[in-house]
C-alpha cells in the first residue's frame, strides 16, 4: 500500500553529537543544558530543502531556537559560530 510519504536517511547520529558539543562549547553552556539537533523540510520560497534546527532548553519556560538552512551532513563548526 502507498501511503503517499517518502522516508529519507537519518541523520548520522556522530554527526548530530558534534553539532551538540560545539554548541555546547561555542555557546558555553553548563553540560546539564538540554540541547536538541534536527533535520526538517524547509517549505519557506528560495530555501534549500533540508533546513537544521537547533534548539537549547536552559530551563523551564527558557528556550532558544536557531535555524541554519542546510542539512545537519552540511553543517561545519563555523556555521554554529555564526549563530552568536
Amino acid at each position: 500500500m502507498f501511503s503517499g510519504f517518502t522516508s529519507r536517511p537519518k541523520a548520522d547520529p556522530l554527526k548530530i553529537a558534534s553539532v551538540r558539543e560545539w554548541v555546547e562549547r561555542l555557546f558555553a553552556l553548563p553540560s546539564e543544558t538540554h540541547i536538541a539537533v534536527t533535520e526538517l523540510q524547509c517549505t519557506e520560497p528560495g530555501c534549500q530543502p533540508l533546513e537544521t534546527a537547533i534548539v537549547i532548553i536552559d530551563g523551564p519556560g527558557q528556550t532558544r531556537m536557531y535555524k541554519i538552512h542546510s542539512s545537519i551532513a552540511d553543517i561545519q563548526v563555523e556555521d554554529i559560530a555564526r549563530l552568536l
